[in-house]
């Protein structure tokens, strides 16, 4: 295992928040460990970690209630935090997902928090905040501030001596008399999610599932399909939100979105071709991974089944028909 920018610490109760940071974050240029992809079937998983822990640059630790309830997780964390324990080098990264707070040690380091936010603003300020934690400084507008239009109309109209009156009532508005208008109460039920509704996790990676499927269209010039999926997904399920879909059918909810990607991700693959590229290598990464393939047991399978005149020494000396006929391949393994 090469030496990786963050090895993710995560208890299994939040494996899909970790796999959504782990997806941020590689596709911010940072690499990852995660015992998700990276722990193969039949290796010595103390072993596995004690590695992890050594060549991770890093260690992001993923903060809820089952992460600091647990025992394993507390050697992860205490291995980075010996390592830097006054955080100068921001060695030990916390994030919290769910409600919680952390005892002891963990107290004393600034967490990012992603409590309640949806996918798209918490992959906004995960990035950020691990930008500005790896460079040690904020970036901030030096620009000054600029008086809105509206503020100025406002004090116009002041100093001219104009009189602004605003009555507020039951729906009603009436400006200096001269103007009046009756708004439609419109009453709506709405239904809470429960326990019998998928959990904040399963939610938020349906979400980020979603979001990546319309991202492919806009990559393929298409116009944004947030909507679209959101209906397919209703009717599949018979819901009226994301959130309602039934606790039993979470992760087929899950699985059915993954494997909409395979078939989606042809749309970019003359739009943007280097997006194209990109996942496919991460795909073929991630299943040699769970199939337990060394890096060059993966190139010695593309020299053999795509009959390649020389041995490769990476996936980026494929062409494009070689790279998708490989990725079938180890896929389907």
């Amino acid at each position: 295992m090469e030496q990786a920018d963050f090895f993710i610490s995560y208890n299994k109760a939040d494996v899909h928040w970790a796999t959504g940071i782990g997806d941020w974050l590689d596709r911010a240029g940072l690499s990852t460990i995660l015992q998700a992809q990276d722990f193969v079937a039949g290796s010595n998983f103390v072993s596995e970690m004690h590695k992890a822990v050594q060549q991770g640059k890093r260690t992001l630790a993923v903060l809820s209630p089952d992460y600091l309830g647990a025992k394993f997780p507390e050697a992860e964390w205490a291995a980075a935090f010996a390592k830097d324990p006054t955080g100068e080098n921001r060695t030990l990264i916390t994030v919290r997902v769910r409600d919680c707070k952390p005892p002891g040690l963990l107290a004393s380091i600034v967490y990012i928090d992603l409590v309640g936010l949806n996918p798209t603003d918490a992959q906004k300020k995960l990035i950020s905040e691990i930008q500005a934690s790896l460079s040690g400084r904020r970036t901030t507008s030096s620009s000054p501030r600029r008086k809105s239009k509206r503020v100025a109309a406002t004090a116009d109209a002041e100093s001219s001596g104009s009189i602004r009156q605003t009555i507020v009532g039951d729906n009603n508005t009436q400006v200096a008399g001269d103007y009046v208008e009756n708004k439609k109460v419109l009453q709506k039920n709405i239904v809470q999610p429960d326990h019998r509704h998928i959990d904040e996790a399963t939610a938020f990676e349906v979400k980020r599932l979603i979001d990546f499927l319309a991202e492919i269209d806009v990559l393929a010039g298409r116009s944004d399909s947030h909507s679209g999926w959101f209906s397919r997904l209703y009717r599949r399920y018979r819901v009226t939100s994301y959130k309602l879909i039934p606790v039993a059918s979470g992760e087929d909810a899950i699985q059915w979105l993954r494997q909409q990607v395979p078939q989606q991700r042809s749309k970019i693959r003359r739009k943007a071709p280097v997006v194209w590229q990109q996942q496919l290598y991460k795909s073929i990464w991630a299943k040699a991974g769970r199939l337990g393939l060394e890096k060059q047991e993966v190139y010695d399978l593309a020299f053999r089944r795509l009959a390649l005149k020389e041995p490769i020494a990476s996936l980026k000396e494929l062409g494009e028909q070689k790279l998708k006929k490989l990725y079938d391949i180890v896929i389907r393994m």
